[in-house]
């Protein structure tokens, strides 16, 4: 039923002439800060790649930030989009 709702969704955001954005689970701090996640349900990353993909994202408005800054960095300013992705806190140890 939840992919199906999904398709459902996007297909209808589509449709409404939005682009879909995807962006990457793992964030940095930096980008963290921006959402002032809570400490105690951030998942860190035992071994990251870099520094900035160092986190697992919990919410989806930093990487949705990347996308919009990248965008405007390169004078394209008329952005019109939507993401459908997951989200990450941990519970317990």
């Amino acid at each position: 039923p939840i992919f199906l709702f999904e398709r459902k969704v996007r297909e209808q955001l589509l449709e409404a002439g939005l682009q879909e954005f995807l962006t990457c689970d793992l964030i940095g701090p930096s980008l963290l800060k921006l959402v002032e996640a809570d400490e105690a349900t951030t998942i860190r990353v035992v071994n990251p790649t870099s520094i900035e993909q160092s986190v697992l994202r919990q919410s989806l408005l930093p990487g949705l930030l990347q996308v919009v800054k990248f965008n405007v960095d390169h004078q394209h300013t008329d952005i019109a989009g939507f993401e459908i992705g997951r989200r990450h806190f941990k519970q317990g140890e």
